[in-house]
């Protein structure tokens, strides 16, 4: 959709998965069930800004885990897992000739997954993800928060945001992640009574 012939940078950062989670909002309050035309969409919206492959890859990784998480009326921690393992092997199929990338961005993503089970400190173990400075490391990240902290969104959200790295863009990710799994109503009170210009988040989400 957005195709560009030649690309004007090589970046992996990690804009491109921060903005992504309004794509699968949208095309869930829009009725789409093809979850290949979302992950695309995804991709191709993140690659405007961000075209090495790692730096849109994760994003369609994301659109596919909120796409499912909003579609399903209970999620748990174990289906989020499951969802990884869909996510990964649809990207990897829509993406072939990017399954260097994708092995690098499956081995981290199973990384974190293994991590979220272990007893190690919540800083040790985002520590062996990396910083988030790169679009890989930060939904890493903030998926190892995600199911790490899976019932307790407050918790995961304090644990994405007190490490050394770019912890606004890991906090922000670990928001869409568990925010798709237990919506509004579930969020935290304490949280949203505090939250910069609540009226007009609301007002945009209920918009969009």
């Amino acid at each position: 959709l957005f195709e560009q012939k030649v690309p004007v940078n090589y970046s992996k950062g990690c804009g491109g998965v921060m903005r992504t989670a309004p794509i699968p909002l949208y095309a869930v309050s829009r009725g789409w069930e093809d979850s290949e035309a979302v992950v695309r969409l995804a991709a191709e919206a993140s690659r405007l800004t961000h075209q090495h492959p790692l730096g849109y890859l994760p994003a369609a990784v994301l659109a596919y885990l909120i796409f499912r998480l909003v579609t399903d009326e209970r999620p748990t921690r174990n289906a989020l897992k499951n969802y990884v393992a869909e996510s990964v092997a649809l990207v990897r199929t829509l993406y072939a000739e990017h399954s260097a990338e994708m092995d690098v961005l499956q081995q981290l993503l199973e990384k974190a997954v293994e991590l979220s089970a272990s007893t190690l400190t919540d800083v040790h173990a985002i520590g062996l993800l990396g910083e988030g400075w790169v679009a890989e490391e930060t939904l890493a990240i903030a998926l190892y928060c995600s199911l790490k902290h899976f019932g307790a969104f407050d918790k995961a959200l304090v644990v994405a945001v007190a490490h050394p790295g770019d912890s606004d863009s890991t906090g922000a990710v670990t928001g869409n992640i568990l925010g798709a799994a237990v919506g509004y109503t579930a969020f935290p009170r304490r949280i949203a009574s505090t939250l910069e210009h609540h009226d007009v988040v609301l007002r945009m989400a209920d918009e969009l």
